[in-house]
């Protein structure tokens, strides 16, 4: 039995999960789940880890990827559809379970929640599939932990007009507000210890920033003309 699993670590965010859970953990207590194991990266298979091949599009190639697990990391499709993002998250979960794995981290969003952290509903279409996502696990029987992300900082172009910091020397955007944004790497490294350290109880974490900035704030640091359209 392997100790950690984690799926979408050809992604950005499943990279650094991967490379921040190996300096914790035994690459031998370590497997990644990759849908074409034809394809795989040398920093992957040259780290020691068990390579397992997977598609959440494809049940039954899950239920061996996911098999002798103990902790199973689920990162989140990277698409924006909806119904298309839950049937993969879904035929995941029903994986896990029928695996018998102990304990699911789900990467979500940490749009949809009150104050307090409690879900509620969101006008953000990015979110309904996480939404969709958290009640099924709420219901599957499984041990879990869920862990709602903040913006990723290096995502900032999808709000800027894709502005390019090496020739543009004006920022337009269509609104503007305080962001906890928070990088890739950070989240890598939270998730692997969160992974590490927490298990066997139902759990939420927000993954974010613990301070906020503005673009206008960050364009007059910058020197850069700020155009709120």
């Amino acid at each position: 039995m392997v100790k950690y699993i984690i799926t979408g670590v050809t992604g950005r965010l499943g990279s650094r999960v991967l490379k921040h859970l190996l300096r914790l953990v035994s690459a031998s207590d370590v497997a990644v789940v990759i849908r074409n194991s034809s394809k795989v990266p040398l920093e992957i298979s040259s780290s020691g880890v068990e390579i397992r091949q997977g598609d959440f599009s494809k049940p039954e190639l899950l239920d061996t990827a996911f098999n002798d697990t103990e902790k199973l990391l689920i990162i989140s499709v990277p698409s924006i559809e909806h119904e298309f993002r839950v049937k993969h998250h879904v035929n995941a979960i029903d994986a896990a379970k029928r695996a018998g794995v102990r304990h699911v981290y789900y990467t979500s969003l940490m749009f949809g929640t009150d104050s307090k952290g409690h879900l509620t509903d969101s006008v953000a279409y990015v979110m309904q599939a996480h939404l969709d996502t958290e009640a099924y696990l709420a219901k599957s029987g499984l041990t879990y932990t869920i862990l709602r992300e903040g913006l990723y900082s290096e995502c900032y172009p999808l709000y800027t007009g894709f502005f390019d910091h090496t020739k543009d020397n004006e920022v337009c955007v269509a609104g503007d507000g305080p962001i906890a944004w928070v990088c890739l790497d950070d989240l890598g490294e939270g998730t692997a210890k969160l992974m590490v350290n927490v298990s066997d109880k139902i759990v939420i974490f927000t993954l974010s920033s613990s301070f906020h900035n503005d673009y206008c704030r960050v364009a007059m640091n910058k020197k850069l003309s700020f155009l709120l359209v």
